[in-house]
C-alpha cells in the first residue's frame, strides 16, 4: 500500500475558512448575539459544501457547537482510510502551521474576537477520523 503525505496541501483548506469566514462575519455580525448568529454562520458555510479548497480537500459540512464554536468539516480525497497517511508525517507540526496560517485570517480573527471558537475537523474518504485544528483567540494570540 502506497502512503499519501496530504498534509503539505491541506494546509490550503484553511484559505476557504478564511473566505468563508469573512463573508459570514459580514453578513450576520451586528444583526445579534455571536451565539444567536451560529446557525445562520453554519447555513453560510454549508452553502459552500462541495467546494474543493484544493486538488485534495474538500469543504463537505459545517456545525455548531458545543457552545459557542463553528466547526468546519472536510475530507482529504486522496486518503482512502488512516491507514494511508505516512507515518512519518508529524501531525503536531502539520497543526501548528494549519493554526498559524488560520489565526492570520482576518475573517477567522474577526470570529475569535466575538467569542466564537473555531475547529476544522479532518477526515479520510471512508469518513473515519484524520486529525483536528482548534482555534481560539489563546491560540491565535487574540
Amino acid at each position: 500500500m502506497n502512503r499519501v503525505v496530504v498534509w503539505g496541501a491541506t494546509i490550503l483548506a484553511i484559505i476557504l475558512g478564511g473566505f468563508i469566514g469573512k463573508a459570514v462575519v459580514g453578513k450576520l455580525f451586528g444583526r445579534g448575539s455571536p451565539e444567536n448568529e451560529l446557525p445562520r454562520m453554519v447555513e453560510a458555510v454549508k452553502s459552500k459544501a462541495g467546494t474543493k479548497v484544493d486538488e485534495v480537500t474538500r469543504l463537505d459540512s459545517a456545525r455548531h457547537g458545543p457552545g459557542k464554536r463553528l466547526v468546519y468539516e472536510f475530507t482529504i480525497l486522496n486518503v482512502e482510510t488512516p491507514k494511508d497517511l505516512d507515518p512519518g508525517v508529524d501531525l503536531a507540526t502539520v497543526k501548528q502551521k494549519i493554526r498559524t496560517q488560520a489565526c492570520a485570517i482576518k475573517g477567522i480573527q474577526t470570529i475569535l474576537n466575538h467569542e466564537i471558537d473555531v475547529l476544522y475537523e479532518y477526515k479520510a474518504v471512508n469518513g473515519e477520523y484524520l486529525m483536528d485544528v482548534d482555534l481560539t483567540k489563546a491560540k491565535c494570540g487574540l
